[in-house]
């Protein structure tokens, strides 16, 4: 049995199913993965590589003023406010910007 998915592709349930599978396998969407790819990276530094990425790209590149607009954003409001964090700390902004709030 098919359905169409994104982009008006026809797929399989096996296709999904076995491509949500191997992802699984090669532990992609893990969490632990997520670790340890961010664990070493501040967030400024994940910030720059994410600006240059949005002048680089291939389909659909953002102009200049777009970016420029963004990085004042995160200089202004977004780095003071995440200091130093690894990205690998910054998981709950609810946490970060009440540290007195407990999960119920």
């Amino acid at each position: 049995m098919s359905e169409i998915g994104r982009r008006g592709v026809s797929v399989t349930r096996y296709g999904r199913t076995a491509a949500g599978e191997r992802l699984e396998q090669l532990g992609v969407n893990s969490t632990q993965a997520f670790i340890e790819a961010t664990s070493n990276i501040t967030f400024q530094r994940q910030g720059e590589i994410w600006l240059k990425s949005l002048a680089d790209r291939k389909r659909n590149p953002l102009e200049q003023t777009t970016i420029d607009n963004r990085r004042y954003a995160l200089d202004k409001w977004i780095y003071p406010f995440f200091y130093g964090r690894l990205v690998a700390e910054v998981n709950n902004l609810a946490n970060l910007a009440n540290p007195g709030l407990q999960q119920t």
